[in-house]
């Protein structure tokens, strides 16, 4: 299940501090090449393109779950980028007109990227922070398993290297509560791909950690019962599973609420989710199933 938002109510605050230099910064984690629309349609087309699925189902599994769970740090990385853009220029909101005469763009000339104002109605773009588009050929899916987990390892390696770039980089609170959580979770990804390596081929990809130079505080475990194919059976399952139908939705939520009440033009919203009609009533609470609760994160 992808859960979104679809209904904002929100009232009219006053407006927070904008940033759209560092919002310029934060686009390299939405379209760059280890930006979140990469490791979200790289892992869609490895599930896609993925034969074989019940001899080797956990690892299946771990692919294709963890691109459901990329598709939500898009929106979360959008939706950080947005907020920080929020009351860089004088807008009507439907109130008055916008004197056009008086240049009203002036003070955002040569700040950040132009495209924010220019062409993306300041929002957020499918760009890099370079203002280059995203490509379709940052996606890899060779169609061998092995191949795949260590291109996904690496992959994942560079996206948390330019999290912590841009944490370093960014002081606006909505980039900072973003970047903290995408390195947590990202952290979570690098260790399951690297556990899924071990149990394919018996290297230890987890010697190299942390990578970047940051702690981990994540375990994942693979339990198989060796099949005649030499593969975990189609019962066996990765530790926790990354819980990502269940855990990483409430985390991503979590996400979203601390960007909107870190910056003052969201602080007033109420958030609608929108629960599929097939979705358990108790999914999400406290009285859910207890493998549905989340894990302990650092954040």
């Amino acid at each position: 299940m992808i859960l979104r938002y679809d209904r904002i109510a929100m009232e009219l605050p006053p407006p927070s501090e904008p940033d759209p230099a560092g919002a310029a910064a934060v686009q390299e984690l939405l379209g760059g090449r280890f930006g979140e629309m990469s490791t979200f349609l790289n892992y869609t087309f490895q599930s896609f393109n993925f034969r074989g699925r019940q001899g080797a189902r956990p690892f299946y599994d771990l692919v294709a779950n963890i691109a459901a769970e990329e598709f939500g740090h898009v929106e979360l990385v959008a939706t950080a980028i947005n907020t920080m853009l929020t009351g860089a220029s004088p807008t009507a909101n439907g109130r008055s007109s916008v004197d056009t005469t008086k240049s009203p763009l002036a003070d955002v000339k040569g700040v950040g990227n132009p495209q924010h104002f220019l062409a993306g109605g300041q929002g957020a773009l499918p760009q890099d922070s370079n203002g280059r588009a995203w490509s379709g050929d940052y996606v890899f899916s060779s169609g061998d398993l092995v191949e795949d987990l260590t291109h996904n390892f690496f992959l994942e390696t560079g996206a948390r290297n330019n999290k912590l770039k841009v944490y370093e980089m960014v002081e606006h609170p909505a980039a900072r509560a973003l970047t903290g959580y995408l390195l947590v979770r990202g952290g979570v990804h690098q260790i399951a791909y690297a556990r899924a390596i071990e149990k394919l081929t018996g290297a230890d990809l987890k010697k190299m950690f942390p990578t970047p130079r940051i702690p981990t505080f994540v375990s994942i475990a693979f339990r198989s019962r060796t099949t005649r194919s030499y593969l975990p059976s189609s019962t066996d399952r990765i530790r926790r599973r990354e819980k990502i139908s269940s855990s990483s939705s409430r985390r991503r939520r979590a996400c979203l609420r601390a960007i909107y009440r870190l910056s003052p033009p969201f602080s007033h919203l109420t958030m609608h989710p929108r629960r599929s009609p097939r979705s358990p009533r108790n999914c999400g609470s406290r009285q859910g199933s207890q493998r549905n609760r989340p894990a302990s994160s650092p954040i």
